[in-house]
Order: C-alpha cells, then sequence, then structure tokens
C-alpha cells in the first residue's frame, strides 16, 4: 500500500507525541518504508514532517540556506523579521550550501529571498541589460 509522505509525516508526530522509545520508533518506521517499497521517499517525508511541525505550531516554514550555519544571534534576527511579515512565528531549518559563495537565500513557503553575492550580481545584471 502505497502511503502518502504528508501521511507518513503525519504518522511520525503522533507517533512522537506518546512516549514512545525513540530507537524503537526510528527502526519500526524504517521497516514500515522497507515493507511499502517506499525508503526511497525519506527526504519527501523529511520535508512533510518539517510543514506538518511548522502547521501544528502555526508558525511559517522558513528555510535559510547559507555557506555555513548561521549563529543563534542571526537566526533570531530572521525569526523576528520574519513574523513580522507574516505574523507568524518562523520554523527555521538552517542548511549549510557550500557552494554558496557568501550570503544567505531564505525560502519561507513559495517566496525565495536571495541575499547572496550570486544573487545580487544577477539582478545587477537583470537591471543593467534593461538599460
Amino acid at each position: 500500500m502505497k502511503v502518502s509522505p504528508q501521511n507518513y509525516a503525519k504518522a511520525l508526530i503522533a507517533s512522537l507525541d506518546q512516549t514512545a522509545e525513540c530507537k524503537r520508533l526510528a527502526k519500526d518506521f524504517w521497516h514500515l518504508l522497507q515493507k511499502n517499497g517506499q525508503y526511497k521517499d525519506l527526504s519527501k517525508i523529511l520535508s512533510e514532517l518539517d510543514k506538518e511541525i511548522a502547521s501544528q505550531h502555526n508558525m511559517v516554514l522558513t528555510h535559510v540556506y547559507s555557506d555555513k550555519l548561521l549563529s543563534s544571534e542571526q537566526l533570531s534576527d530572521i525569526e523576528s523579521k520574519i513574523q513580522h511579515k507574516y505574523g507568524k512565528k518562523a520554523y527555521i531549518r538552517n542548511i549549510q550550501k557550500q557552494e554558496l559563495i557568501s550570503g544567505i537565500i531564505i525560502k519561507v513557503d513559495d517566496v525565495e529571498i536571495d541575499l547572496s553575492v550570486a544573487g545580487k550580481v544577477n539582478r545587477l545584471k537583470k537591471q543593467l541589460s534593461q538599460e
């Protein structure tokens, strides 16, 4: 039976709300994925898990990509700006992308804010080509 990544994520959250032992839960979960032939969907399931956690806590899921992991102060600053703009607290995932030379990319839902050097150069090129 094919189970959607979203349903797996909801089941994981429901299981974690109970006092189940985490190692056993992870092992059982992996066996279920293998049994259903869906272990290749793990990244989709984890993505859905983030969405579900944010939704259940009335937060907005925010991915922050940077060349190095940001400090708690930097993340706190981003969180306060997201809260001001969206009226909800941010559930932040800071993801390290070494290919980013400098700066960060913030993704909230389908909105992407590119504050990287490459993003700034691309915007400048676009402006100059329009003039």
